[in-house]
């Protein structure tokens, strides 16, 4: 059925900025320099340049946020069991 409507085959999801300089920045400066996640990067890396980070950070995550994309990656972790003990004297 025609009902003489046209839409746009480039329909654009609303730009909305969630991130910003302010949250980025403040995410990357409580970062713990712990060991490396699953992409290598340590959290001493991701502290020590936080200034030079938070640009592009903040660029590509509105851009992942307003086109709909988790990137594959940002769904990998490591999880590490850590058993409990009766006395953490005498394992």
């Amino acid at each position: 059925m025609d009902d003489g409507l046209k839409f746009s085959s480039r329909c654009l999801a609303p730009v909305v900025p969630v991130f910003n300089f302010t949250n980025v920045g403040e995410q990357l400066r409580n970062v713990k320099s712990t060991s490396a996640g699953p992409d290598g990067i340590s959290g001493k890396l991701l502290y020590s340049a936080r200034l030079e980070l938070v640009s592009p950070l903040v660029t590509n995550f509105n851009h992942c946020v307003n086109k709909g994309i988790v990137i594959d990656e940002w769904r990998l972790g490591n999880i590490t069991p850590i058993p409990k003990v009766q006395n953490p004297a005498t394992p």
